[in-house]
């Protein structure tokens, strides 16, 4: 049976949640300014694990010309305020009306 050694650090949570990852567990995982996070709520405990996202040269050059057109709003919202989470149920909320709209046009 294999074994797993784990470690354990405390850390402080600061303003708006954030917090630090310790550096030895940023260097044992690869994470580095870059690096995308996926943060899992599990029975009481967050889970972070880095995850591999697609490098620009396998993206879809559409959709990356379509991010990097929206940066400068997107960057100004965020400015003004509005978390990302609100933003992005926004957007999800935009789209569902579109859709619906769609739908109820076709029957």
């Amino acid at each position: 049976m294999a074994t797993t050694t784990s470690k354990t650090r405390l850390v402080r949570s600061l303003r708006g949640g954030q917090m630090t990852i310790p550096i030895e567990f940023r260097r044992a995982l690869g994470i580095d300014e870059e690096t995308m996070l996926r943060v899992t709520l599990v029975d009481g405990e967050l889970r972070v694990s880095p995850v591999n996202v697609a490098t620009p040269d396998t993206q879809s050059s559409g959709l990356k010309a379509l991010y990097d057109y929206f940066a400068p709003t997107r960057e100004a919202v965020l400015a003004s305020g509005i978390s990302e989470d609100e933003l992005l149920a926004d957007i999800t909320g935009a789209v569902a009306e579109v859709r619906a709209g769609q739908r109820s046009s076709r029957e």
